[in-house]
């Protein structure tokens, strides 16, 4: 039904202007002073950087204790952070999930 409606609208729109371009240094400086001029974006941007910077440092701790105390090889360390990072990201593929799962 929705199709058939879209199909039976006939109003022609203009055609939008050419945008001008613009540097991407002043795309740039002007997000940041939008961002730095909201309070409540200032704030997750503070918030977003320390948490980002927290975690790096706490992977890096884990990556140098599995390697140093642990003797794990480089090979190793790389699958368990790759593995980790799959199932952080939440958007494994449906079959390998499945076998993973055990329901294949």
């Amino acid at each position: 039904m929705s199709i058939l409606s879209l199909l039976t609208i006939r109003t022609r729109e203009p055609r939008p202007a050419a945008p001008k371009r613009r540097h991407l240094l002043t795309e740039m400086r002007d997000g940041l002073a939008w961002i730095l001029k909201t309070p409540i974006l200032r704030w997750l941007a503070l918030i977003g950087f320390c948490c980002n910077f927290s975690m790096i440092t706490v992977w890096t701790m884990f990556l140098f204790y599995g390697a140093n105390d642990l003797h794990l090889a480089l090979a190793t360390l790389a699958a368990v952070v790759t593995a980790v990072a799959w199932r952080l990201l939440g958007r494994p593929r449906q079959g390998l999930d499945l076998a993973l799962r055990g329901k294949v």
